[in-house]
């Protein structure tokens, strides 16, 4: 604090501060920089699909092998969306990195961020495997007893 003293004392108190000022600004310039460079990557257990998100959560890079002509497109666009899905869910550890190894004595700040890209991007749920599509019979190979158990439709 800027109190008594010398005009001496005082003149290098304020060019201390200056120098912490400025050593501030460039260590979070530092920090821009490096969590703007983070990136993540998921892809599918068999290789079809690879995804890679930029720090802000959207898609940089998509890479998809030839299997995916075995598969609907429905299926395809679902594992890419589940793949970007959890690419993103590891955004906040590599920008909590990144924050450490630049501002790592401003805990607060990096919490602040770090839970702002957890509510952003959250750990996908586990999606259960659908259970397969119920069985419908053609109208001639219902029998009397598909109706309601074994009972009369007639009643």
């Amino acid at each position: 604090m800027v109190g008594g003293g010398s005009p001496e004392q005082v003149e290098r108190q304020l060019e201390e501060w200056a120098r912490q000022a400025e050593q501030k600004a460039e260590r979070y310039q530092q920090m821009g920089a490096a969590v703007s460079a983070v990136s993540a990557t998921d892809s599918t257990s068999d290789g079809m699909i690879r995804v890679t998100v930029n720090s802000s959560g959207a898609i940089s890079a998509l890479e998809l092998s030839d299997q995916i002509r075995n598969h609907s497109g429905a299926d395809v666009a679902g594992q890419i969306m589940a793949c970007a899905q959890r690419a993103q869910s590891k955004l906040a550890a590599q920008v909590a990195a990144a924050m450490q190894a630049t501002i790592g004595d401003e805990q607060s700040t990096i919490e602040t961020v770090v839970s702002g890209y957890e509510q952003r991007f959250p750990e996908p749920v586990q999606q259960h495997q659908q259970s397969a599509p119920p069985k419908y019979k053609r109208i001639g190979e219902i029998e009397d007893d598909d109706w309601d158990g074994g009972g009369s439709v007639l009643r």
